[in-house]
């Protein structure tokens, strides 16, 4: 009986690091300004609890150079991650707005819908109508 309860025990700890892994890693990690290419990255843990990430930079010549960049930590972390989409992101901090169209070659569009959620998350002090999204554009 012990053994079991050990198990048991095991499994908690497991998924609630699991669970605490996801949780710390940020939402939105993007330029402050500028335009720059942006990948929306699926994250599962053991548990296969979900969460969507942004992450976008004006260094990469590709999408695939960002997913390059936040996969190892992610594996480090046992967290499995599928890029989802991409796009661009027009950022002006001095105006407050966020911009979202375009897409990736490779990966495809992104959910700019819901990477425009996410942003809002994030950038909450933004006026809400300043972060859009359109489905044209390159």
């Amino acid at each position: 009986h012990t053994s079991i309860h050990l198990l048991h025990d095991e499994n908690v700890i497991i998924n609630i690091m699991s669970r605490m892994a996801l949780e710390s890693i940020e939402d939105v990690v993007i330029e402050s300004d500028g335009v720059f290419k942006y990948v929306l990255v699926e994250l599962k843990d053991k548990n296969g609890q979900t969460k969507y990430i942004v992450r976008g930079f004006d260094w990469a010549e590709y999408h695939a150079d960002i997913l390059d960049r936040v996969a190892p930590r992610l594996s480090e972390q046992g967290i499995t991650y599928e890029c989802v989409g991409g796009g661009r992101i027009r950022h002006e901090s001095k105006n407050k707005t966020l911009f979202v169209y375009g897409y990736s070659v490779g990966f495809g569009q992104a959910n700019h819908k819901f990477t425009v959620e996410i942003l809002k998350r994030k950038y909450c002090y933004y006026p809400e109508e300043n972060i859009t999204f359109s489905n044209s554009g390159y």
